[in-house]
């Protein structure tokens, strides 16, 4: 199995590629172009991914450890909402589009 081959039995996990089937010809060229363009990037525990109110244009796909969700508070404390583990997906919010904004931290296993 290679490398991308492993890497898109980890995408079709994900919600966002659980519709295509790699055993499918045209699904795996199609998943192989988006393994393609994936960039890895390493982080530390405790570094920020993505910050509240940040303006984006990314997709992160946890490949392995676990990210906790932070939110902030109008009192400007900070509460875990969620931990996320391999096989999640996070969005970087669109510039304009209304959501929740949340904070983002690496932690170790």
């Amino acid at each position: 199995m290679g490398a991308n081959d492993e890497l898109i039995e980890k995408l079709v996990k994900l919600e966002i590629f659980s519709d295509f089937d790699p055993q499918i010809e045209e699904h795996k060229r199609l998943l192989g172009k988006v393994c393609q363009l994936l960039e890895p990037i390493k982080f530390s525990a405790g570094d920020v991914i993505i910050q509240e109110r940040d303006e984006g244009n990314s997709l992160f796909i946890l490949y392995g450890g676990t990210v906790q969700v932070h939110k902030t508070t109008p009192n400007n404390e900070q509460f875990a909402v969620a931990n996320l583990a391999t096989e999640h997906f996070l969005w970087r919010s669109c510039p304009g589009r209304q959501g929740y904004p949340f904070r983002f931290h690496l932690r170790p296993y």
